[in-house]
């Protein structure tokens, strides 16, 4: 369930590689407005990660993954709505701030419940859903765009 979760939060993610198409089309933002949509979730996901170890131990993983994972959701779905600068940055930002909760969450989870001697084996797993769904957001993207 960890690692289908986990996969999950990065495929809605990636996801928004399309989006500075979307941005440009569609909301007709110029490139430095899109560069600042964009850039919003590195930002947010770097300095929430600077939280997310308290976060973890005050609210437990699950509840921080669960809360990071509402968060993404939230933000995904909403992203859409908006049709200026600012909500679509904290929308962004929201995506950012959430991912940090289910990637550290995940693997601190991770690294909890492995059967002992199957870490490494736990983690890959783990990483290669992640890296899935990098490849596979993408594509589900481009279709979204193109037929939604």
């Amino acid at each position: 369930m960890l690692c289908l979760a986990s996969c999950l939060g990065a495929l809605g993610l990636n996801l928004f590689v399309v989006a500075p198409r979307y941005l440009r089309a569609v909301v007709h933002l110029e490139a430095s407005q899109i560069g600042l949509v964009m850039g919003a979730h590195s930002l947010c996901a770097l300095l929430m990660m600077t939280q997310v170890p308290r976060l973890a131990d005050a609210l437990g993983r699950r509840r921080l993954m669960e809360l990071g994972m509402s968060a993404c959701a939230v933000a995904c779905a909403s992203f859409a709505l908006p049709t200026t600068l600012a909500p679509l940055v904290l929308l962004r930002g929201l995506m950012g701030a959430g991912w940090a909760c289910v990637l550290i969450g995940s693997v601190t989870y991770t690294t909890e419940f492995a059967p002992p001697g199957r870490l490494a084996q736990a983690l890959g797993v783990a990483g290669v859903l992640t890296l899935l769904a990098m490849a596979i957001g993408p594509l589900v993207g481009e279709f979204m765009l193109a037929r939604v």
